[in-house]
Order: structure tokens, then C-alpha cells, then sequence
């Protein structure tokens, strides 16, 4: 009777064990798969709000002042090179391209985003010397 008593505390000793085991590697893969998300999700914020701040702030400042969604040429080519090198310095590559309706490259600055870059595409409008015409911002983020 002893040893049917020792056997039957090991079977219930490894059916805990694989239990705990099991419920273990649940919870962690779990929290792998949140984090994940977190990380995709905060990127995207990242993004937008990097495309946001370029749209209303950085390159839409003209001799006649501020338009907010109106990209001008000269603080395209001002501003944005200052900005990718305090991006640079924080770890983030930035790639910014302004499209007309038919894809055609009004301006692009950057290298090319790697593998795992975030991209948005904004409506804006585009002010050269002698009219406004709509175009599309892509904005292309990455950590380095």
C-alpha cells in the first residue's frame, strides 16, 4: 500500500508541475505578444507625431509666416536636414518624401527606411514660387 501511495504523489506531483509549467509559459508568451503591440503601437504614435509636427510646424514656416499644412520649398529644404540630425542623435532615421496626386516626387529628402520602418501618408499642400497645389506627404520612420 505504501508504494501505491509514493506512485500516486509523483503522478499528482508532475501533473502540478506541468500545470504550473504550462500556465508559466502561457503568461510569458503572454506578456511577449503585449509588449509587442506596445511597441508597434508607440512607433505609430512616434510617426504620426513626427508627420504632424512636420505638416503644422517645421515646414510650413514661409516668408509671409506660418500656414499650417501648406509645405514650402524653401523650409523643406531649411528645416528638415536640422531635424533629421536631431532624430539621428536620438536614434531614428527619417525619411520625408512630397508627392503630387499622381506619385510624381515634387521633393524628397532621406535615405531609403529599412526593413522595419513605419510609414504615414498625409494630405498637404504644396507652394511653389508661382501657385499651391495638392500633393501627399510620406513620412518613413525607423530606429537605427
Amino acid at each position: 500500500m505504501a508504494q501505491i501511495t509514493v506512485g500516486e504523489d509523483i503522478f499528482s506531483t508532475l501533473i502540478a508541475v506541468g500545470l504550473i509549467s504550462t500556465f508559466v509559459l502561457v503568461l510569458s508568451q503572454s506578456y511577449s505578444f503585449q509588449k509587442e503591440r506596445e511597441e508597434l503601437q508607440e512607433d505609430l504614435s512616434l510617426t504620426l507625431v513626427i508627420s504632424d509636427h512636420l505638416k503644422n510646424e517645421m515646414l510650413c514656416r514661409s516668408g509671409s509666416g506660418v500656414h499650417p499644412g501648406v509645405i514650402c520649398r524653401p523650409a523643406f529644404q531649411e528645416n528638415l536636414p536640422r531635424f533629421c540630425k536631431l532624430l539621428a542623435r536620438k536614434g531614428l532615421g527619417l525619411r520625408v518624401e512630397i508627392l503630387t496626386l499622381n506619385r510624381e516626387p515634387l521633393l524628397l529628402y532621406g535615405v531609403e527606411p529599412r526593413d522595419f520602418a513605419r510609414s504615414i501618408s498625409i494630405p498637404v499642400v504644396f507652394q511653389d514660387e508661382t501657385r499651391r497645389r495638392p500633393a501627399r506627404m510620406n513620412v518613413w520612420t525607423w530606429k537605427r
